[in-house]
Order: C-alpha cells, then sequence, then structure tokens
C-alpha cells in the first residue's frame, strides 16, 4: 500500500537564527546565522513531494499542525530556546515509538542543554549515536 505523508517544513530561512539565550555560545553562532530566502529552500527540496512549508519563527507558526501527532520530528535549530520550543511543542504530540532526532546535540551547547534539562523528569533516554552530533530520543 502506498501512503502519502505530508512533511511540515517549519522555515526562519530569510531572518536566519533568532538571538542567543544566555545559555547558547556565542562562540559558535550568532543572530541571523544561516539566513537564506524560502524560495532557496523549497529549490533545495524540490525534488521531494507532499512537502508544506511554515516560515517563521518558531512555535509562532505551528497552529496549523497543533492538532497532528508526529512519528518522526528531525530538529536542526542550533539554540537552547529554540531547541526548547521544538520540544515543548512536539513531545507532547508524539506517537509512542515516534523518534525525535536533534541535529545538534552533541555540537551546540544550548541545544545539548534544552534536551538535557527537558528530559531529565520523562521518562525516554537520550540516545547519542557515536561521531554523528545527534540525539534520539524515542516517545514511551
Amino acid at each position: 500500500t502506498n501512503v502519502e505523508i505530508e512533511v511540515p517544513i517549519f522555515t526562519v530561512s530569510v531572518a536566519g537564527l533568532p538571538a542567543l539565550s544566555q545559555k547558547d555560545n556565542p562562540a559558535q553562532f550568532h543572530r541571523g546565522e544561516f539566513a537564506a530566502s524560502l524560495e532557496s529552500v523549497k529549490e533545495y527540496l524540490r525534488p521531494y513531494e507532499h512537502i508544506h512549508f511554515y516560515q517563521g519563527l518558531f512555535p509562532s507558526t505551528a497552529e496549523p499542525v497543533k492538532h497532528t501527532a508526529f512519528s518522526l520530528v528531525h530538529i536542526d535549530v542550533d539554540l537552547y530556546t529554540s531547541t526548547l520550543d521544538c520540544l515543548t511543542f512536539f513531545y507532547p504530540r508524539m506517537t509512542r515509538g515516534g523518534c525525535i532526532i536533534d541535529h545538534d546535540y552533541q555540537v551546540a551547547d544550548g541545544a545539548r542543554q534544552a534536551i538535557d534539562e527537558f528530559f531529565e523528569d520523562k521518562p525516554e533516554i537520550v540516545m547519542e549515536p557515536y561521531a554523528t552530533g545527534q540525539a534520539v530520543i524515542v516517545k514511551v
């Protein structure tokens, strides 16, 4: 059976990274870094179907998917507050057995701190696949 899955892509695009918090390392990132036009992001992902783009600072752009259940969430936002915002929004919407992957866990101080703090009172284990820089969390 062929199943079509809609893929929401949340991107700040034009603005790049938002302001850093005191929990982020300014030697690693700066405000406005990674800015790109929405058109360039769409062009990069053009070969893929069923993608919906939501431009703006997350979670203010999440309203259209607030009643959606997720089985896979890939977070690549680099910063403490942005990571915490993603976890706060997506974690309660994750299906049992669903995976959250954070691209920056082993390389971005703020992202790591946000994840460690968020999951310290939850049953999930934060796994660190060797040499990937990422974290993987499976919802129990």
